[in-house]
């Protein structure tokens, strides 16, 4: 999926990380100037607390089915010119059914990291990349392992085009990094898969040379 050490940190409280959507709207005008205006526009859209996040002209709203399809819609109108995307079911879930222990350690409040990549532009490596995924709790039941000594709570991955988007859910107030470092300790095969998604994914465009995965902030 991802290299799975970060070098930052982002998240935002949230009280159900079960089937959210996701709305990634991509502005044609300096990322400041929209953060106020998309705040504004899901208050209109009926959402009291919305969770918005941004990465450089990219912003995307985390929420339920309805809160999302309404931004959505609101989207459209407000900016016909904008790239806006309506992300309703991920391809890839985790969640802590999958850990044998899952009743003593799932929690009730969650934070959410968001991350962004692209595929890469072959097809055919596209293709292997989602297989591998449809295949993962069987082939590689050490990744999912990993995932439940980290505490992770769900993890999402999301694909439009060839734009990857990834939700990690971990417990209110934790350190993502230090728990992310727990999904390849002691876990060789963790840390080969790892190596082996390298090679399918590339940074957005925006990012630096080597840049692979990017964080988005929350706004606050």
């Amino acid at each position: 999926m991802m290299s799975m050490v970060f070098s930052c940190n982002a998240g935002a409280n949230y009280h159900n990380a079960h089937s959210p959507y996701l709305v990634q709207v991509v502005a044609t005008v300096a990322a400041d100037e929209m953060i106020h205006r998309f705040y504004e526009l899901a208050k209109e859209s009926g959402i009291e607390k919305p969770l918005l996040y941004q990465w450089e002209n990219h912003h995307i709203l985390y929420g339920t089915k309805a809160e999302s399809e309404r931004f959505y819609k609101n989207c459209l109108e407000a900016y016909p010119l904008y790239d806006v995307q309506l992300l309703e079911a991920p391809f890839y879930t985790f969640d802590r059914k999958r850990c044998q222990d899952k009743e003593s350690i799932a929690v009730k409040e969650y934070d959410h990291v968001l991350l962004s990549a692209n595929l890469v532009k072959d097809s055919t490596l596209q293709q292997e990349y989602l297989d591998y995924h449809t295949q993962q709790f069987e082939q590689w039941p050490e990744v999912s392992q990993g995932f439940c000594k980290a505490m992770f709570q769900q993890v999402l991955l999301y694909r439009a085009g060839r734009q990857l988007f990834l939700v990690i859910s971990i417990p209110k107030g934790a350190d993502f990094e230090s728990l992310d470092k727990k999904t390849v300790e002691n876990n060789s095969r963790g840390e080969e898969w790892n190596k082996l998604m390298a090679k399918y994914q590339e940074g957005l465009p925006g990012t630096s040379e080597g840049e692979v995965w990017v964080f988005f902030n929350l706004n606050k």
